[in-house]
């Protein structure tokens, strides 16, 4: 079992609580450093196949679902990913190969942090709390990601997987992570300092039946 974690927060004292709140009262400042490119947060359209059910095997239907990416997630899966980088995260990028997915569905994301090869960090003073702590010089790219429709073992036995549907969560997870690239194309000198994931979550919406003007009789309030 993994070693627990203790609650955010759960270290502070009166000290870094004052701080706490003056930087979220906007009585003291916070700076961002280093700041990403505005373009980076630029979102693009793609399409992966959801883990929560079986995709279809019906001949040409449309098996993959829409969801998105932005420029920063997309750099780091190219510069951290060997090979066909969107094959292996089961992305398609064209909307003709991607449909409407069910709603209040997120797809799984992998999350990727680079850092130069000679960065150990450097002791800093958060700007939050009265805390220090060693800061690097990162830069981050989250990217979705869904069963795979090339070949993909299984991620307990090692077997081969016979069909897309095969693929699991942990499956392509573990074929992601065996396809990272231990020298980054970019940036120059840099290396893989973490990677962590969230699998798909469903959450439930309330969804419209009907328009209004289709009801003929609205009724009257419901008696006390």
């Amino acid at each position: 079992m993994g070693r627990r974690r203790k609650p955010k927060f759960s270290l502070f004292k009166a000290a870094d609580w004052d701080k706490y709140v003056k930087v979220k009262k906007g009585e003291a400042t916070y700076t961002v450093e280093r700041k990403a490119p505005a373009e980076d947060k630029e979102l693009f359209g793609v399409g992966v196949i959801p883990f929560g059910f079986s995709p279809s095997t019906a001949a040409g239907a449309t098996i993959h679902m829409n969801t998105s990416i932005s420029r920063a997630g997309a750099k780091v899966a190219v510069s951290a990913i060997t090979g066909d980088q969107w094959d292996k995260l089961g992305i398609v990028t064209s909307s003709t190969a991607s449909t409407n997915g069910p709603a209040g569905w997120y797809p799984a994301l992998l999350t990727i942090t680079l850092v130069g090869v000679g960065d150990n960090g450097e002791d800093q003073l958060s700007q939050l709390s009265t805390r220090t702590y060693n800061k690097k010089k990162t830069r981050s790219g989250t990217m979705p990601f869904g069963r795979r429709t090339i070949a993909t073992a299984d991620a307990r036995t090692g077997a081969a997987t016979a069909a897309v549907g095969d693929r699991d969560y942990e499956d392509c997870l573990k074929a992601i992570l065996a396809d990272l690239n231990p020298t980054p194309t970019s940036p120059a000198s840099s290396r893989i300092l973490s990677k962590s994931s969230e699998p798909e979550i469903y959450i439930p919406v309330v969804s419209i039946s009907s328009w209004l003007d289709s009801l003929e009789d609205i009724g009257n309030v419901t008696a006390f």
